[in-house]
């Protein structure tokens, strides 16, 4: 039986840039930075929210298979807040918060160009 998600990959270009996106923009935390011999200088680049349910890599990319909806949505309590506060940071937003019939949503990039919604639930 499938009980969650461990984590997630997003192809990056620069794991340094997305680091820093990801981190100092969205406010993700780093969880793990690994040199991968194999492959150096790349490395295994973890991040997660605060509650660390989930875990996004910041994978370099196989083929040019960059800038696209990632399918990737983050759950927020406001999304008014939300909005204004990343904005604030740089965020490029696709779309201000539109109200739909499960609740509020608005789609950002990151500096590859990766699509991802912010929701906030109805009620």
């Amino acid at each position: 039986m499938i009980t969650g998600i461990r984590g997630v990959n997003i192809k990056v270009r620069d794991q340094d840039r997305s680091a820093s996106f990801w981190t100092e923009q969205v406010g993700l935390e780093v969880v793990s930075d690994v040199v991968m011999p194999d492959f150096a200088p790349r490395r295994w680049l973890e991040t997660a929210a605060s509650s660390r349910n989930a875990l996004m890599v910041l994978h370099w990319p196989v083929f040019d298979e960059v800038e696209f909806y990632s399918g990737i949505t983050f759950t927020c309590d406001d999304i008014h807040a939300t909005y204004e506060e990343l904005t604030a940071k740089g965020v490029e937003f696709v779309s201000e918060p539109v109200l739909a019939n499960f609740g509020w949503w608005a789609s950002f990039k990151d500096p590859d160009g990766n699509v991802f919604v912010v929701r906030q639930e109805k009620g």
